[in-house]
């Protein structure tokens, strides 16, 4: 705070004589841009400030050329200097600053909502909406902090953002936060849902919840979670996210070992899903049953199962499912002992990891990876690949880390390296 007070002081004396100079209106619209973190696009202003977009154009260039912000012509981005932004922020009545955060937050939830109907429809535009949601991730999280830092007892409003946020951006926020914070973002939602009494948003916010947990190995916590979300979506008579709950309980007791009961799971989930049409449903459901089988050590038979989820998730353009069992199915030909043909699948599974910022997926394929070059006897570079996999593995806080690392510490061991 005493470092914030010596910046203010050292900007407010030149800025003091440019901001007086500015009329009434256009003093208020400048305060309110310090509600952003970083850039901005005009329509974003034109969402805080609630006019039409071409007026907010039009406001920007008057800022502009009061040399009261800067603007990026080839980005066609605006933003405040940080120092400006710290005045402008001091500027602002407490009813402006609540009333300014909560159009930002709205403004970049409904980003998260666009960016994932992109991601949705696969292809191309996948990456439009990964690429969205880089370019405004700076707000992003500065909107959903402050939502997080109002609480559940904030207006409804502001609570219902909590409660959407999560939900909004689903499959691009899972690709983007660390598990322990996305954990905290669906817990936020979890509170504000049952604070609204919004059981589909709390069923959802359940559901995912379960698979961050999953995720990091807590397979008991993740089953309560999914049991709580299958109730409400039973409840809700929601057929799809019955499915989606069943194939996710699949998911965490083959996590436990037990094959057969998650077999029991997956079928139950495929035929809701071919019930329903849901074909990315039924593509995720085919991969877990290979995967099922492939445990079981029914190798052809788990072929089988991707072979039909590759097709499915390359009709819907869904890379990433597309990535996921692309890897499995060079796991299922190292079973076989076709070594080569399973590291091209491996290179297929790790291009399309690096495309799209699946950092786990790019870990997982790195490892795999390493297994197959040091089946070859190329242990060398085995090694350059795994120190990769451990380096993601470690920064996501994946519980597989240490087994990464037991095994690198092995191989550096027998090959005499430090």
């Amino acid at each position: 705070m005493q470092d914030q007070q010596q910046r203010l002081q050292l900007i407010e004396a030149s800025l003091s004589l440019s901001y007086e100079l500015l009329n009434e209106e256009l003093r208020g619209r400048w305060r309110w841009l310090a509600v952003f973190p970083d850039s901005f696009a005009d329509d974003a202003a034109a969402a805080v400030w609630e006019v039409e977009t071409e007026q907010a154009q039009l406001t920007l260039g008057e800022l502009i050329a009061a040399s009261m912000m800067e603007w990026n012509e080839n980005a066609d981005r605006y933003r405040l200097h940080d120092l400006a932004r710290l005045f402008a922020d001091s500027k602002l009545s407490a009813e402006e600053y609540a009333v300014g955060h909560k159009r930002h937050a709205t403004r970049y939830r409904d980003v998260l909502a666009v960016a994932d109907i992109f991601y949705l429809e696969g292809g191309n535009a996948l990456a439009r909406g990964l690429a969205l949601v880089d370019l405004e991730w700076p707000n992003i999280q500065a909107g959903h902090a402050w939502v997080a830092a109002q609480g559940v007892e904030a207006g409804e409003e502001v609570v219902q953002l909590g409660m959407t946020y999560p939900d909004a951006g689903v499959y691009v926020l899972n690709l983007r936060l660390r598990q322990r914070e996305w954990i905290r973002w669906l817990e936020i939602a979890v509170g504000a849902a049952r604070r609204l009494n919004h059981r589909q948003c709390e069923g959802d916010a359940l559901g995912n919840l379960a698979t961050a947990y999953k995720d990091l190995g807590e397979i008991q916590r993740a089953i309560q979670f999914y049991e709580q979300a299958l109730l409400i979506d039973r409840e809700l008579g929601d057929r799809r996210g019955e499915g989606v709950d069943l194939g996710n309980l699949g998911n965490a007791y083959s996590d436990l070992g037990e094959t057969q009961r998650a077999i029991q799971f997956y079928e139950q989930h495929l035929s809701i899903a071919r019930e329903l049409g849901y074909r990315r449903g039924e593509g995720i459901a085919l991969g877990n049953l290979g995967n099922a089988y492939a445990q079981l050590g029914e190798t052809q038979r788990a072929i089988q199962f991707y072979e039909q989820a590759l097709l499915i998730h390359r009709e819907l353009g869904d890379r990433r499912g597309e990535g996921n069992v692309l890897g499995n199915l060079g796991g299922a030909y190292m079973n076989l002992g076709e070594t080569q043909r399973a590291i091209q699948f491996y290179e297929q599974r790790l291009t399309i990891a690096r495309e799209i910022g699946d950092r786990i997926g790019e870990g997982t394929a790195l490892w795999n990876m390493s297994l197959a070059l040091d089946r070859l006897g190329q242990r060398a570079r085995a090694i350059q690949y795994a120190e990769q996999s451990l380096a993601i593995h470690e920064q996501t806080e994946d519980p597989f880390a240490p087994k990464v690392r037991a095994a690198l510490a092995a191989w550096r061991e027998e090959s005499g390296h430090n």
